[in-house]
């Protein structure tokens, strides 16, 4: 997927973001649209431009109108770009992904029921906390471990000492 940035896009890249082709883009320049010295283009500006140029002809209910479209139309820019920046992501991809990460710990936590009792049996109190804390922080680590959809270790550590009570 192509990064793209929105102070430093190539033509295509601000006609797919404006729903136009690149042909438009050049008509539009040669009307005024704002364009970079290196040939590229600052979406904000872009955008700007392009709105300023819209009319309405028919009155305040059309106005009405347009202004709608044209927040839409700027909500719909914005959540291309951050799709393409990876800032955005489906839903359905974030179920299937988080789906089988509760699955794991789901069938993790189930196999301890076969597995502890062996482990267990005979061993003192401290032997079987220290049993237990070995196999409960290993199903934590699994269901927590780097992937898609998932924070950075730097940002669980950040977010872990937000959520840790102050003391």
């Amino acid at each position: 997927m192509e990064k793209v940035d929105p102070d430093d896009m190539l033509q295509r890249q601000i006609a797919e973001a404006l729903g136009v082709t690149p042909r438009t883009i050049v008509n539009k320049v040669k009307a005024g649209c704002p364009i970079k010295a290196n040939r590229r283009y600052r979406l904000k500006d872009v955008a700007r431009w392009w709105i300023s140029q819209q009319t309405s002809p028919n009155g305040a209910a059309e106005s009405q109108n347009l202004e709608s479209y044209r927040a839409a139309r700027a909500e719909l820019v914005r959540m291309e770009l951050a799709k393409k920046k990876g800032e955005l992501v489906s839903y359905d991809k974030m179920i299937r992904c988080w789906g089988g990460r509760i699955k794991m710990f789901r069938d993790s936590l189930l196999y301890l029921v076969d597995r502890l009792p062996p482990l267990l049996a005979g061993l003192d109190r401290n032997e079987i906390r220290a049993i237990l804390k070995t196999e409960a922080e290993y199903i934590l680590n699994e269901f927590s471990r780097n992937g898609q959809f998932t924070p950075e270790t730097a940002e669980r550590a950040s977010l872990d000492e937000k959520e840790s009570p102050a003391g």
